[in-house]
């Protein structure tokens, strides 16, 4: 049986901007129960999928922000498509290596080329995704320091 939340259980969890554990709480503490949780197993367990949930989110708006299209991941993209690229580099960024390393990421194509295996976006949709302050790509390698600049 589901027990209702206290209100000042509300009320704490609220305060602590956490309040959106409130929809899943009440069936991880019956479950909790059910399996004789540690108090501490059940306070990682409810804790992980807030930061799961706020992960999906932070992901979603970053997506919408940068007016990402749905379809264009990397999971979708067609092995069979008659384009030539540098399978291992793609590889190396769809591990996203780059991030955890701090280092920057610059692309650039020539106009009129084909879509971006992966962005999914041709060169000039690209460039008008581009925030205040990039440069030509020269400029941001020598900026950024990679070899050869």
């Amino acid at each position: 049986m589901i027990e209702p939340i206290e209100p000042d259980l509300r009320t704490v969890l609220r305060r602590l901007k956490l309040s959106r554990m409130l929809d899943t709480l009440p069936e991880r503490l019956v479950l909790a129960r059910q399996n004789k949780t540690p108090h501490q197993d059940f306070l990682l367990l409810v804790l992980f999928d807030e930061a799961q949930r706020r992960d999906a989110r932070s992901t979603t708006l970053r997506a919408q922000k940068a007016r990402l299209e749905p379809e264009s991941r990397l999971e979708n993209w067609d092995p069979t498509a008659q384009v030539h690229f540098d399978q291992a580099l793609v590889a190396e960024l769809a591990s996203l290596r780059f991030i955890e390393s701090h280092h920057h990421l610059a692309s650039s194509a020539t106009s009129g080329s084909t879509l971006n295996p992966v962005s999914g976006r041709t060169p000039s949709q690209s460039r008008r995704g581009l925030k205040r302050g990039a440069v030509r790509q020269d400029l941001e390698t020598r900026r950024f320091g990679y070899p050869g600049t």
